[in-house]
């Protein structure tokens, strides 16, 4: 008879890679570097996804195996949690383009710059780079919300939007009042 299938053994964990770490905050916005000894040049500038409005932000900016897979290739890595919560990809551009601004005055001007972004974060990433390309090298957008704003919340999206929150008022943390358009009340 056949044997019964075993479930695999997950990954090693990857080991902690020695790399000096910086954090803390501009413009209301923490923000953590990491700078692995040896370190070649290259940056890789991250960008989160969506976080709802009220989320505990402790540990948002800690080192995870993503970052000790990329320290032991050489990259530094600098990332911020934003200073707003919610679709914040405004200020994603602005606190992003600070801590890079803040990355070059303090460790140098990295040779090359690489985005990563995911979920509302590859929407932070693109923009980024459209905005200045000259600063970036490359982007990888994943899971990504790529398409501009007023396509993804129209039609279908935003509708499903409207009812949710009318249903279940305030569990998305919306701005006060709910979804509305500027000069409209709520549902109107």
């Amino acid at each position: 008879s056949p044997q019964a299938p075993t479930a695999a053994s997950p990954a090693p964990a990857a080991a902690a890679v020695a790399a000096t770490a910086e954090v803390g905050e501009i413009g209301g916005a923490a923000y953590r570097i990491d700078i692995p000894a040896g370190w070649q040049g290259d940056l890789l500038l991250y960008a989160h996804g969506y976080t709802p409005v009220g989320t505990p932000s402790e540990g948002s900016t800690d080192r995870n195996s993503q970052d000790e897979w990329a320290l032991s290739q050489g990259y530094a890595i600098a990332r911020s949690d934003f200073s707003a919560q919610g679709w914040a990809v405004a200020e994603g551009l602005v606190d992003s383009e600070a801590l890079l601004a803040h990355f070059a005055a303090r460790h140098g001007k990295p040779k090359r710059t690489f985005l990563i972004g995911n979920s509302m974060g590859s929407h932070i990433a693109l923009a980024l780079l459209e905005r200045q390309p000259e600063h970036y090298a490359g982007v990888l957008a994943m899971c990504g919300a790529n398409a501009p704003a007023t396509e993804l919340f129209s039609d279908h999206l935003f509708s499903a939007l409207l009812a949710f929150d009318f249903f279940f008022p305030g569990a998305l943390a919306l701005a006060q009042g709910g979804a509305k358009a500027e000069g409209q009340t709520a549902y109107a």
